[in-house]
């Protein structure tokens, strides 16, 4: 990993994992129970193994005193070895991110801020998604001394409104869909009650000097240098 005046940032890194455990799904069949397709049942093994090799590439700043900007991208490269009971897997995939987020204070005490994060194409033992999607946006303004305060957002996914995925086992092809329940939109009230206070500090208690306290008087009762 490598830094760069604190705000640009990159890595790479490799990792490689022996007996990797992963869920296997196929179908139900042992003595006891005749072979039935329609019915699958879900294990752990350990897999065999498996490589990762990931490059990553941030960028964190304030461009100005009301600009702030992070932005995060990467790229992966993965490969599942495995000899199973009754199957020879091997698997690759190459894998992108992408992530931005940012931040504006603007005129009126505004504030307005934006997320959005990509993942392409991913594998896991068997299965294999096709990535996925998230997009945010909001606006906030504070009155009455910023005891009141009101913000509006929205979020959801722009582009990619299902999500899929594969698992491929023996003569077994098992897949899923999710869809996105679409736009979602937010908005709140929050007002602060009561006073705040600042706290006060706890000033350390000054030990006084003897003779202070004596008023300078000596033990046989007479005033030393006008003594008090």
């Amino acid at each position: 990993s490598h830094s760069w005046k604190y705000m640009l940032f990159t890595s790479v890194s490799y990792s490689y994992t022996k007996d990797d455990i992963n869920w296997l799904e196929a179908p139900l069949d042992s003595n006891n129970i005749h072979y039935n397709p329609l019915a699958l049942i879900s294990y752990p093994i350990n897999f065999g193994s498996s490589q990762n090799v990931s490059f990553n590439l941030s960028f964190n700043k304030e461009l100005f005193s009301w600009w702030n900007v992070y932005v995060d991208c990467g790229a992966s490269y993965d490969k599942i070895n495995s000899s199973t009971i009754k199957q020879e897997i091997n698997r690759e995939n190459w894998g992108y991110n992408f992530m931005v987020n940012t931040d504006f204070t603007l005129p009126y005490k505004i504030h307005a801020s934006g997320f959005y994060m990509y993942y392409s194409s991913n594998i896991s033992g068997t299965s294999k998604d096709n990535g996925w999607e998230w997009f945010n946006a909001s606006l906030s303004k504070s009155f009455l001394k910023d005891k009141l305060n009101c913000s509006f957002s929205l979020g959801g996914q722009l582009f990619k409104s299902k999500r899929y995925d594969e698992s491929t086992y023996l003569h077994t092809i098992s897949k899923s869909w999710n869809k996105d329940m679409g736009m979602q939109y937010s908005f709140s009230i929050r007002y602060k009650f009561g006073k705040f206070y600042q706290n006060k500090q706890v000033q350390k208690i000054q030990t006084e000097d003897f003779n202070d306290r004596a008023g300078g008087k000596t033990s046989g009762g007479s005033n030393q240098g006008g003594g008090k």
